[in-house]
């Protein structure tokens, strides 16, 4: 399961960066089901993912909040903070 999680998670990442949405929120729904009620890094790596796709399909509102929560989930997960602080700039800087 952990390795099945791991290959969802990170097809779902490629496919946001290709900005490929519908395979990304694809493949990050089966990172969720096999995830379960996850907690620590794998909440806050699905919750940056969930968040970079709202934001490639324009969901800003909801791209901000899941940024903040992958930011609450992520106390120990440097990389996590580092991404969803990017995303939140980004957002901002498409703000202003």
């Amino acid at each position: 399961a952990d390795q099945a999680l791991l290959w969802a998670r990170n097809l779902a990442a490629a496919a946001a960066q290709q900005g490929q949405w519908d395979e990304a929120e694809r493949y990050n729904a089966e990172a969720a089901r096999w995830a379960g009620d996850a907690t620590g890094s794998r909440r806050a790596n699905g919750l940056l993912t969930t968040a970079q796709i709202a934001a490639g399909r324009g969901r800003r509102a909801e791209a901000r909040r899941l940024y903040l929560e992958a930011l609450d989930a992520a106390a120990d997960v440097p990389s996590v903070q580092w991404s969803a602080h990017d995303g939140l700039a980004r957002l901002s800087a498409a703000d202003a």
